[in-house]
């Protein structure tokens, strides 16, 4: 927010997770108070329990956002605080065999990866994007047209937390791929709407993270390769895996840093740049990894 204070709202669906998160969140904050030699900045933190595919969860969080920042404003003396940074970290993903699913299985897995990875985060963007973007700056100028008024304050930022899977094949994830190539592509777009000094969008692509991400993928469906094997399938991705902490680190300095996409791996960098000269090579390589990570050779 606008102001020399902040204030973090954390959304889930789960309100035990939050409420260990903000736990922590303000201890951590409070340690970097009490070391600190300047004076503090003062951090506050509340939760809010949503579905972000429903579109009342939806309209009760916009309503909860709005209510902290005239809080916040009125406990500063600024009335004209604005949202400034938003982070979209939820998804879901799905390892199935196309042909091995029935088609209402996999329509129902697809539309459960489309619901959620892109329809869901784009309208939260739609709902909060005004918020980061029409609000007068303290001194009564606009800072979120994009008719080449000037700005007077920092561009506000929206971090997506997408995948490999958003810039390069993922084989037996055909769907979450999609949801991904889906949510990159719209991205992509969307910052050609907004003057960089504005919003800044980043899309933070992350090859394999230690949680509990891909043992749930794993068990989405019953046309899961593998599916006696899935306790393999996690040490596999354990031992190629970054740390969630490590993950975060990188996805905020990139957001920070305003850069538009974040690859987060050498032999995703790799893929990225060689894919459109040797197409068939790293498909097949990306199609190997993918099936070794079942504990599958493949075709």
């Amino acid at each position: 927010m606008d102001c020399n204070c902040s204030h973090v709202i954390l959304v889930g669906r789960t309100e035990a997770t939050l409420l260990e998160t903000k736990a922590l969140l303000q201890k951590e904050s409070s340690s970097l108070s009490s070391t600190s030699a300047a004076s503090a900045t003062a951090t506050t933190v509340s939760i809010q329990r949503c579905d972000i595919t429903s579109s009342a969860d939806v309209q009760l969080l916009a309503l909860h956002v709005r209510d902290v920042l005239d809080a916040v404003g009125e406990r500063v003396g600024d009335e004209n605080l604005r949202l400034t940074h938003v982070v979209l970290n939820a998804g879901s993903g799905a390892i199935l065999r196309f042909v091995d699913s029935s088609w209402p299985e996999y329509e129902a897995v697809a539309r459960s990866m489309m619901e959620l990875n892109y329809f869901a985060n784009v309208r939260l963007l739609h709902t909060f994007l005004p918020l980061m973007t029409s609000k007068p700056s303290s001194n009564g100028s606009n800072i979120s047209s994009n008719n080449g008024s000037r700005k007077t304050t920092a561009a506000a930022r929206v971090l997506i937390v997408s995948s490999l899977a958003g810039v390069l094949p993922s084989t037996l994830r055909s769907s979450y791929t999609a949801s991904k190539h889906a949510m990159q592509g719209f991205i992509n777009a969307l910052r050609g709407e907004y003057r960089s000094d504005v919003v800044t969008f980043t899309n933070a692509c992350p090859g394999y993270v230690d949680t509990a991400f891909h043992a749930k993928a794993a068990s989405a469906s019953s046309a899961t390769p593998s599916s006696n094997n899935k306790n393999s399938t996690a040490s596999s991705h354990r031992a190629s895996s970054m740390s969630a902490s490590e993950c975060a680190r990188i996805c905020v300095a990139a957001c920070l840093n305003g850069e538009p996409e974040i690859i987060m791996t050498l032999s995703g960098k790799l893929g990225y740049w060689l894919r459109p000269l040797i197409p068939r090579v790293v498909d097949r390589l990306a199609a190997k990894k993918s099936f070794a990570s079942v504990g599958l050779k493949g075709p």
